[in-house]
């Protein structure tokens, strides 16, 4: 997304394209025209014209193949800009399906919008991106049936969303399961156990801490929910590759290149 953007919209090149990688915004992919083939997580779905398919923040997902006349649509929005217009991760909108086949008429309208930005540039493109999240999130689907969200992982979210810092034990013993299966349920809806994901998301806010001023890095590492900056460290390295203090003297691009080449790992 652009510097700064809080929610942009962007039609697909081939030159975007990137490995299997996740970050901190909510996004969608709408197909317009053709077929696609995405990995979310470790599930492929194949993704037809007037069908969209949702990627939580920390979820791993990757083009891996589409028709010749593909027409795919971007649609991002920071974790503030979900949360204002209710389209969190953890909401019950979000959570019913990750792959929706739309209505014809909600997909046309789709399409508008996301074509104007074309003709009014980038400026209006939050907003955009804003009402396009939203109708996606309370559209009903059509035929085929969507592709459901694991409902023990839908809870897991919801449970993590109010109470970030749970442990997995204490979250598996919230949810009736034994810690294996919540780790094993999270890797096959996410594309990483549940240890690895709370790493992920917790490295995310460590990050979005830090650019926001924040100039104590223990102090982030408490306020992203680690217990200690050595706790923060390690799952650091492990998700980024380097130490914070090698992403702060290298920026955000060294960044993007190591979550796409580590995506997959756990």
């Amino acid at each position: 997304m652009l510097a700064g953007a809080r929610g942009q919209v962007w039609r697909h090149q081939p030159a975007y394209w990137r490995p299997a990688h996740f970050h901190p915004e909510v996004e969608i992919n709408f197909v317009s025209r053709g077929w696609a083939h995405i990995a979310v997580g470790r599930r492929t779905v194949d993704v037809t014209a007037g069908s969209i398919v949702w990627f939580l923040p920390g979820q791993s997902h990757e083009l891996l193949d589409g028709s010749p006349d593909l027409e795919l649509w971007v649609v991002g929005a920071t974790p503030p800009l979900a949360d204002a217009i209710g389209c969190t991760p953890h909401s019950c909108t979000i959570g019913r399906s990750f792959h929706q086949r739309l209505t014809p008429s909600l997909a046309a309208e789709l399409l508008d919008r996301c074509t104007s930005t074309v003709v009014d540039g980038t400026r209006s493109s939050e907003q955009i991106a804003a009402s396009i999240l939203r109708s996606a999130a309370s559209a009903g689907a059509t035929q085929p049936e969507p592709t459901r969200w694991d409902p023990l992982v839908a809870r897991a979210l919801r449970c993590l969303a109010t109470a970030p810092v749970s442990s997995r034990r204490s979250l598996a013993r919230v949810l009736r399961v034994s810690e294996a299966e919540l780790s094993r349920r999270f890797h096959a809806q996410l594309g990483v156990p549940f240890q690895h994901y709370r790493h992920r998301t917790r490295v995310m806010e460590f990050i979005d801490r830090l650019g926001q001023g924040q100039e104590s890095c223990l102090r982030a590492a408490h306020e992203a929910g680690f217990g200690s900056y050595s706790q923060c460290l390690r799952a650091f390295r492990q998700v980024v590759g380097c130490s914070p203090r090698s992403y702060l003297q290298t920026g955000r691009p060294t960044l993007d290149g190591a979550l796409g080449t580590r995506a997959t790992d756990g």
